[in-house]
């Protein structure tokens, strides 16, 4: 089993992946963690039995895909859960049928949308080019729901490009299903 985060073991998806590592190799599972920034000395008197592999780029980047695949294939990973963050590339390690792919949502169903709306009220109000693009652009594509189909669009891709997907509650389980219909 694998797990694929930005960095670790900082913030609370990485405290989730320190709390499933010891029950899964408990029960005969190597654990492996993709991570792109491994704070090394937060690791000292806390060791997990998981053998990281240190990504060389962002984990947005797709320049990552032959070095996860590869580690797939050499340690006979099977699953790989995307835990908060998807990379689009990912996809292509299930569809070449290197492993599954579970994606867990970290957090509330849709809260990109309540970003947005944040930001539609915060902005730039010093400079008349912050202004007009704000009445002028942001205002009429939120009207327009162009931001809500942004949304809805990663949240179908993701749900249709895995094996599985997680979430934190039924509740949002069922907000989840409703939204990628």
């Amino acid at each position: 089993i694998a797990f694929f985060m930005s960095s670790f073991p900082d913030g609370g998806i990485a405290r989730v992946t320190r709390n499933l590592v010891q029950p899964l190799v408990e029960r005969g599972y190597r654990v492996f963690l993709f991570v792109h920034t491994l704070y090394e000395d937060k690791l000292i008197g806390n060791q997990l039995p998981i053998t990281y592999i240190k990504l060389p780029y962002s984990i947005r980047k797709k320049d990552n895909y032959s070095i996860i695949a590869d580690a797939v294939k050499s340690h006979d990973i099977k699953v790989l859960f995307a835990t908060g963050f998807y990379a689009d590339y990912l996809k292509r390690l299930k569809d070449d049928g290197l492993c599954k792919l579970v994606f867990v949502l970290h957090g509330m169903p849709l809260y990109e949308n309540l970003i947005y709306e944040y930001d539609i009220n915060q902005y730039d109000k010093k400079s008349l080019g912050a202004i007009l693009k704000h009445y002028l652009l942001t205002i009429p594509k939120h009207k327009l729901g162009y931001y809500d189909r942004k949304v809805l669009k990663n949240y179908r891709r993701r749900y249709r490009d895995t094996d599985a997907y997680g979430v934190l509650f039924d509740d949002y389980g069922m907000q989840v299903a409703k939204a990628v219909g």
